[in-house]
């Protein structure tokens, strides 16, 4: 026979743990092969509630009551990057496998208040060359499918640079020259002590991952686990705490954040339960023994 084992009451968040989604098939049954866990580096923190609908009846002596009727749980989600694979299970995205994928890199520089007299400028020219030496664009760009190089060049003031056919054309505002043969861009006089930032794009041919909208909308239903710690506030003791939702949608929008991570603005998923038949519990969470015990036999 098991020991009675007792979880302290006084008891604080400790770690947020790993959430997992389970998409649930045509049955309602889920189907574990396609389950999405998320990283313990990926998640903030998991809180939980639950809504009530409530009626009032009444029973003919004036001290009418308020019955529930309807219970539906809620699960948010914060987390503190941007996890491709979690937020297409999410969104109900489909994934493809090994297709083209652009990739990106960049660096800046600010140009000095003399021009640096290379052989290929005339006076007047500001030079950033690929592979110099001791500089922050040691790093030379791989080429692009054609063999050559795609680059979006700004200055200190976010404005874009445009190309231009030769060195000369420079002295226009807002253009730059690429210099094929000998790796280098070319600025006229105007940019001298700007910053100008330099993003250059390639190709990777395989090895890639695509998502895509389904075609088809349509609210993905999900068996949701909660995996985490909590510590008692009077004690050392830890103790495992399993939560799950048995069948649950997204509620709300899905916001997109790819182009910027902030620890002051996290990303929330918010989840919730479906309707169930009455007599049906949809939601469990269960404690176990404090870390490093055990039930016993």
């Amino acid at each position: 026979m098991a020991k009675q084992v007792t979880i302290r009451k006084d008891m604080i968040p400790y770690r947020a743990g790993v959430v997992v989604l389970t998409p649930l098939d045509s049955n309602f049954k889920p189907d574990f092969s396609k389950s999405v866990p998320t990283q313990y580096d990926f998640l903030t923190s998991t809180q939980t509630s639950v809504t009530r609908t409530t009626e009032t009846l009444a029973n003919g002596n004036g001290s009418d009551k308020d019955y529930i009727i309807d219970e539906r749980y809620s699960l948010a989600v914060v987390g503190n990057t941007y996890d491709p694979e979690f937020h297409a299970a999410v969104t109900n995205r489909l994934k493809k496998e090994e297709t083209t994928v652009t990739l990106m890199d960049q660096f800046s520089v600010t140009l000095p208040e003399n021009a640096n007299g290379d052989e290929m400028t005339e006076t007047g020219k500001w030079v950033i060359t690929f592979g110099e030496v001791g500089k922050d664009q040691e790093k030379t760009p791989a080429k692009n499918a054609d063999g050559g190089y795609d680059f979006v060049i700004n200055d200190s003031y976010g404005n874009t640079l445009h190309p231009v056919d030769n060195a000369e054309a420079t002295t226009e505002v807002g253009t730059y020259y690429y210099d094929g043969d000998k790796k280098c861009l070319v600025f006229g006089e105007t940019y001298k002590n700007n910053t100008i930032r330099v993003i250059f794009f390639y190709e990777v041919a395989e090895g890639g991952l695509q998502y895509d909208s389904n075609p088809i909308l349509k609210q993905s239903v999900f068996r949701i686990d909660v995996f985490g710690m909590r510590q008692s506030a009077g004690s050392d003791d830890l103790y495992p705490v399993h939560i799950w939702i048995e069948r649950a949608s997204t509620s709300g929008d899905v916001s997109e954040q790819t182009t910027q991570k902030s620890k002051s603005a996290p990303i929330t998923y918010n989840f919730q339960s479906d309707p169930v038949p009455a007599g049906v519990s949809v939601y469990h969470e269960v404690y176990g023994p404090a870390a490093g015990n055990s039930l016993g036999g």
